[in-house]
Order: C-alpha cells, then structure tokens, then sequence
C-alpha cells in the first residue's frame, strides 16, 4: 500500500500532438476576433491577464489542454499569454521550424542563444524580442514550435525543445555559408 503523502501529484502534460493541434484551433478563434480583442492580445502580458479576449481563448479554444484548475491551470494560463501574444501578431508556416525562420530573418546569434538559455521571468521577455524580430522581417514560422518551448518549461520535454531550435537555426546557418 503506498502512502498517499509521498505520492507527486500528476502534472497535466500536453502531448507535443496537443500543442499543435491547441496552437491551431487558437489561431483560428484569435483570426475570428475583432480587430481590437486582436491588438488587446498583441499585446498581452503573463502579469497582466485581464484581458476578455483571453478568457474567452482560456476557456473556450484552449480548456481541453488546460489543467482543471488551481496553481498548475495558473501557471499554464501565464505562459499561454506569452504564446497567444505572438500568435495574435506572427504569420504562420507549419512547414517552416522556428530555428530554420530565424536564421533566414538573419536574428542574431546572441539573440537565439539568449531565448535558448532564458528561463522564468526571462523566458516572455526573450519570446517578445525574438517573435518582434520574425514579424518585422514577415518571417513566418512554425508557432507550435513556439508554443513548444514556452509550454515545455519546468517539464520533460525542455531541453529537447530548445535543443531542436539550435539544430534547426545552426543547419540553416550552416547552409547559407
């Protein structure tokens, strides 16, 4: 019999499958919206979700990959702005990986390294440089790459987010020498 005190709780996890699947359902509500709920959006903040456009993406396009409730659904609902901020404002190409857009953009390399190494509070701040950047150069780019890193923080599947933002940048890199 084990002791339900030394149990971990279960932590909600996306499959990577979700996240894309989240990512595109998200963007065709946000697509849906009014030109303002659109431009409130843009400019979301993880500190500031007081927002009706994304309560009405909270609890309706995005819930079945949310967690029920409490401090997790919190968490989760903080690092969905940083996503939804950018999928309000970033043109989409599922076919086009993250890293490969921004070598193509020409984003510097100490900008990719800063996003790779930011966690926490750095992490929304590293994401908004790097999403203004492809939107000023109309790069598009793959945002449930995106979305991959933000949601994968604190979780399994982080370091092989990033690590395949670094392949994807460094080969493109590679192949414009």
């Amino acid at each position: 019999m084990s002791d339900p005190a030394s149990e971990k709780p279960k932590v909600f996890r996306p499959a990577p499958w979700s996240i894309v699947e989240a990512v595109e359902v998200a963007r065709a509500r946000i697509e849906s919206m009014s030109t303002g709920d659109r431009a409130t959006l843009r400019k979301l903040s993880p500190d500031d979700l007081h927002q009706p456009a994304f309560w009405k993406l909270t609890t309706g396009a995005l819930q079945k990959v949310l967690a029920d409730d409490g401090p997790l659904r919190a968490a989760q609902e903080r690092r969905w702005a940083v996503v939804i901020a950018v999928l309000a404002g970033a043109l989409h190409s599922p076919t086009t990986r993250l890293g490969t857009a921004l070598a193509k953009a020409r984003v510097a390399e100490v900008r990719v390294t800063r996003l790779l190494r930011a966690r926490g509070e750095q992490l929304p701040d590293a994401v908004r440089t790097i999403a203004h950047q492809l939107i000023a150069a109309a790069a598009p780019f793959d945002l449930a790459d995106l979305a991959w890193l933000v949601l994968s923080e604190d979780r399994d599947d982080e370091e092989r987010a990033r690590q395949q933002i670094a392949r994807d940048y460094y080969r493109a890199v590679g192949a414009e020498a």
